[in-house]
């Protein structure tokens, strides 16, 4: 865990001994079943050598029952059950008697009975079932009677109860049985192999509380998915809550580790529970092995009738998509859900929920882990170094760390320092920014675990120590303004500091895909950001050795990018670019115009020619400058307009692309540590700076912008307008409101 200098220790929230050792005592039956799942094999009938130990196996009604070898796959053994009728009515069977009974109670919440069958044509419909002392349970199936070999699988918590039972007892299972339950055909050869009971590996992607803290959650294109409390089908019950944009959009869970599935490829399904509100196009489902280029998917089309609907795709039938030749069932890294099929689009602002989405029968574990402990904090040069052990029980779990200029009792109310820490890391670091020069400051600390079935522990707290957070630079307040020319000459500039970066900063700057920076010659940049009641400026200095648009695509050709979200980020961070009132935007500066990337309606931001300049610079690089009014920005997105107030903590990333005559992008160079190369779709990326020199705004400003004592109705922009206007208002609280339209003649629109 290394030395630390300064150590301000932790004592976390009081957890009884009851509730910890409960925890245990789950931790070890999940770990059991998770043993199980890697050996497969619970209680054996037939492994395709031969009968399970302490089995005595009988058949009757004029059936025979015999091991025949080499007859099963690949050369194995298998069970040849040649059926009679006896007494004419079809009644005849198998049957295996324990000697030493089985005990499946610990196993049945998670466990499948699993067999594999060879039939020939003309078998009909068959039960198999367990018998206690207690009563018997059981499943009724009709075989593929095609003389090839199918695997067949029987969720134990699914079997029903057979033979006018009611009641049935796991624990003390004396019998297995295959039963003919139709008019059996006296001769027919049924061969069996691979008969017992496994706990298939399970991928959870959602359990109903939470997507499990081994999964990172993304979205693309302009689509939006949270997990919305309360929204399952279940009272208490939450979902995950997909709104739909234009194109072609999705989500997508990264699995980190990986999943092996193969043991469960054949005889498994991934289930699901949907709401739909209203019609949607096709949806696709893809699993992902490898790269992103191995991949395999099927295509569906959900029930909108605003109610739920339990769906199930077999991993089997899933086809491959995208060319793939080869996929690898026992490497899958990605889950993806992706609008309008592999080709189509889906439809701005259709929401889907989804619930309980995952493989096999998993155990859930809805248990909260004990709280961190053994938590110090360590002041560091312009950080704050948190060590810590994990949690002592838990495998697969993730870290949370919040910060706070005041004791935290609520994480709702504090800031984050880094969400999903995984096991083992025990050291992170707490990088501290000012706004424009160091300052001293003090924060307050909590952190919490969170265990690989989603659930959260209490806080544990760690005291403040005083140290100095690093000066960055702002937004100006006092920007070029009235003297601002789209012409190259960044004189009007000299009073804003830029946001500065260059390779030689460092690794967290830079993104390499093919040729990375040798120097500081090839690429540097200097960003100039200000602000005033009615626009945004922006100025990029950047030096390049080589300026190229050889490449087809803006995002590929030299050029930046430049995110910012317009709004006082407090809190946990957005993890995709929202719309509305707290708005995230990606705009390209790129050679012949300004771009908005991500937004469904348009990529142009259609900026005045006599306010958007990009100019080369000689002898190397090149250079920008722009004027872009809120109300476009708004208007352009369909979003709230901003209005900029002094204090505001604004996030934000700028990462430049360096093309170098290649056709594509090389390298990247952004002004995050936090991002690699991600920041174009998730904001959480991006590092932040304020409006302004204050801290905070004041209570006056908040009053006037946070929360409104009246209402109001702005003027609408662009007016006049063809074929559409934004208009923007301002309510003191939460209401539902009706707005009405009129013309010139006073007539309702």
């Amino acid at each position: 865990m290394g030395t630390a200098p300064r150590c301000h220790c932790v004592i976390p929230h009081p957890t009884t001994t009851t509730g910890r050792a409960m925890k245990t005592s789950l931790l070890i039956l999940f770990t059991l079943l998770l043993s199980l799942a890697s050996y497969g094999q619970v209680a054996i009938i037939f492994d395709g050598t031969d009968f399970g130990p302490n089995l005595i196996p009988r058949s009757w009604g004029l059936s025979t029952l015999e091991i025949e070898p080499g007859t099963g796959p690949n050369g194995t053994n298998a069970i040849k059950w040649i059926q009679g009728n006896e007494y004419g009515n079809g009644w005849t069977g198998i049957q295996f008697t324990a000697t030493q009974p089985f005990n499946l109670t610990d196993a049945w919440p998670a466990a499948s009975l699993t067999l594999t069958m060879k039939c020939e044509p003309g078998v009909d419909s068959l039960r198999i079932q367990y018998v206690s002392p207690l009563g018997k349970v059981g499943a009724f199936f009709h075989p593929a009677a095609d003389n090839q070999w199918h695997k067949y699988q029987f969720p134990l918590q699914q079997l029903v109860y057979t033979e006018n039972s009611t009641a049935f007892n796991p624990g003390n299972i004396t019998t297995v049985d295959l039963i003919a339950e139709a008019d059996a055909v006296a001769g027919k050869v049924i061969y069996i192999t691979n008969w017992f009971v496994t706990t298939l590996p399970s991928l959870v992607l959602f359990n109903g509380v939470a997507v499990p803290s081994n999964l990172d959650l993304s979205t693309w294109g302009t689509t939006c998915v949270d997990v919305a409390p309360g929204a399952g089908p279940v009272t208490g019950s939450n979902a995950l809550q997909w709104v739909q944009g234009d194109g072609g959009a999705g989500f997508k869970f990264s699995i980190n580790p990986a999943s092996n599935l193969s043991e469960a490829w054949d005889m498994d399904s991934v289930k699901l529970k949907i709401k739909v509100e209203s019609a949607v196009d096709t949806m696709t489902f893809m699993l992902f092995s490898g790269g992103e280029t191995n991949v395999v998917g099927t295509n569906f089309v959900p029930v909108a009738d605003n109610k739920w609907h339990q769906y199930a795709f077999p991993l089997s039938a899933m086809v491959p998509l995208h060319g793939t030749t080869v996929f690898d069932s026992s490497d899958i890294r990605h889950a993806e859900v992706q609008t309008g099929g592999v080709a189509g689009h889906g439809v701005a602002g259709k929401v889907v929920y989804f619930t309980d989405f995952w493989t096999g029968n998993p155990l859930l574990d809805r248990v909260p882990p004990a709280s961190p402990t053994d938590l110090c904090l360590s002041p560091d040069g312009y950080t704050n170094l948190i060590l810590g052990s994990d949690v002592s029980g838990e495998t697969g779990e993730r870290y949370n760390i919040y910060y706070s200029k005041e004791p935290i009792t609520d994480v709702a109310h504090a800031d984050v320092v880094q969400l999903k820490v995984k096991e083992d890391v025990q050291q992170v670091t707490h990088s501290l920014f000012a706004p424009a020069t160091d300052q001293e400051v003090s924060y307050y600390y909590a952190v919490t675990c969170t265990d690989a079935s989603g659930n959260s522990s209490r806080l544990a707290l760690l005291d403040p120590a005083p140290n100095i957070a690093k000066g960055v630079p702002v937004i100006s307040l006092h920007g070029p303004g009235a003297d601002f020319a789209a012409d190259g000459d960044l004189g009007e500039w000299a009073g804003v500091v830029p946001f500065h970066r260059k390779p030689s900063d460092g690794t967290p700057y830079v993104v390499s895909w093919g040729q990375p920076f040798t120097s500081d010659a090839d690429l540097t940049f200097d960003a100039y950001v200000a602000v005033d009641s009615t626009y945004l400026y922006v100025a990029f200095d950047v030096r390049d050795d080589i300026v190229s648009f050889a490449a087809s695509g803006t995002s590929d050709q030299d050029s930046p990018d430049f995110h910012i979200g317009l709004y006082d980020w407090h809190g946990a961070p957005h993890t995709y670019l929202k719309r509305g009132a707290l708005p995230d935007y990606l705009l390209r500066f790129a050679k012949r115009r300004a771009l908005i990337d991500l937004v469904s309606r348009t990529d142009s931001l259609s900026v005045p020619e006599e306010d958007y300049y990009w100019g080369k610079n000689p002898p190397a690089g090149y250079r920008i400058e722009a004027k872009i009014p809120w109300t476009l920005l708004a208007e352009k997105a369909g979003d709230s307009v901003f209005v900029p107030v002094e204090g505001y903590r604004i996030p934000i990333d700028i990462m430049v692309n360096d093309a170098d005559a290649s056709g594509s992008r090389e390298s990247m160079l952004q002004l995050s540590p936090f991002s690699d190369g991600t920041s174009w779709m998730d904001p959480s990326a991006w590092v932040y700076t304020w409006i302004g020199n204050a801290w905070e705004p004041t209570t006056d400003v908040e009053k006037n912008h946070q929360g409104a004592n009246s209402y109001s109705l702005e003027q609408n922009y662009p007016n006049p307008f063809n074929p559409k206007t934004v208009v923007s208002s301002q309510l003191s609280v939460a209401s539902q409101v009706k707005l009405v339209v009129y013309d010139l003649l006073g007539r309702e629109v």
